[in-house]
């Protein structure tokens, strides 16, 4: 079995799952963020980065450093456990500071084999616009505003409604939510500073809502946002994602990551459309294998 350590806020996914981080030996007097890591899960037969959320990979490298430093990691892990493999998904393209494409590039010189890429949607906090919306969006914000919609951050004490909106959204659309409530409840107290809930209004009634969190630095990612059925002829969520955009801008983060919108590699044309027309970029996400040895 791999090295089990505490894993920091730099990963708020950890808070769900008892994440194991495989990292180079170091003295455990220095802290934890200052050292290259993979973050992951050992499911028993391989190594999974992540182990839950949308991306993996290693963390803390030197740009100059990155091909040595995973080679680093992954000597480590062959000391631990023989011929084990791993499987990679890498931060999307948009979240530089992780040097994805060097990843990719480095793993490939190290051995990897490249599965497939993954379509990640982002959207830039200061480059966006309502013009990037689509036509028809634009349309839906304003009927939006002319129904005097109210955004506002949530506190822990009204979580239980929201979690029943986005409930009641994935059960409509066929789907279940990943995390149970009190799942939910325990990744904002443990990363309070992390997480972040939203409802919006129509007068008195939340009717949409979305649960975020800061993936990474400068990067709140939807990780699951919804309305109620009987709303949905007047689009709250452009509503909420033109105002999520704007809470983003006013807290210094430089995405709104909306996450994959593709499976294995292939498109889901439905979610990609609604993505780009909320005025979403594209970003490639590499999945990799490698069987460290």
């Amino acid at each position: 079995m791999p090295t089990s350590l505490p894993i920091f806020a730099s990963n708020a996914f950890a808070s769900l799952t008892g994440l194991q981080i495989i990292q180079a030996k170091r003295s455990q007097k220095i802290p934890n963020d200052i050292y290259p890591r993979l973050v992951g899960k050992w499911n028993g037969k391989c190594f999974e980065s992540p182990g839950v959320g949308t991306f993996g990979g290693f963390y803390n490298l030197q740009k100059e450093n990155v091909t040595e430093d995973i080679r680093k990691i992954l000597r480590e892990i062959c000391q631990q456990i023989d011929n084990c493999e791993i499987l990679l998904t890498l931060p999307p393209n948009h979240l530089a500071r992780f040097y994805p494409q060097i990843q990719a590039e480095a793993l490939v010189q190290l051995g990897a084999k490249i599965l497939f890429h993954e379509t990640n949607h982002a959207i830039s906090i200061k480059e966006w616009s309502s013009a990037w919306l689509s036509r028809g969006n634009q349309k839906k914000l304003r009927q939006c505003r002319d129904n005097q919609l109210i955004f506002r951050q949530l506190s822990l004490a009204e979580m239980d409604e929201l979690y029943e909106i986005l409930r009641k959204n994935r059960e409509n659309l066929g789907a279940t939510v990943s995390m149970t409530l009190d799942q939910v409840r325990k990744s904002f107290l443990t990363f309070p500073e992390k997480y972040f809930a939203f409802g919006v209004y129509s007068g008195e009634s939340m009717i949409a809502g979305a649960i975020c969190l800061e993936s990474a630095p400068e990067n709140l990612y939807v990780y699951m946002w919804g309305d109620l059925l009987e709303f949905r002829h007047i689009s709250p969520i452009v509503f909420l994602c033109d105002s999520l955009i704007r809470f983003a801008a006013n807290n210094d983060f430089g995405f709104l990551d909306l996450g994959t919108s593709s499976t294995k590699g292939e498109i889901m044309p439905g979610v990609f459309r609604f993505k780009e027309n909320l005025g979403a970029i594209a970003y490639e996400k590499t999945c990799l294998i490698i069987c460290a040895q």
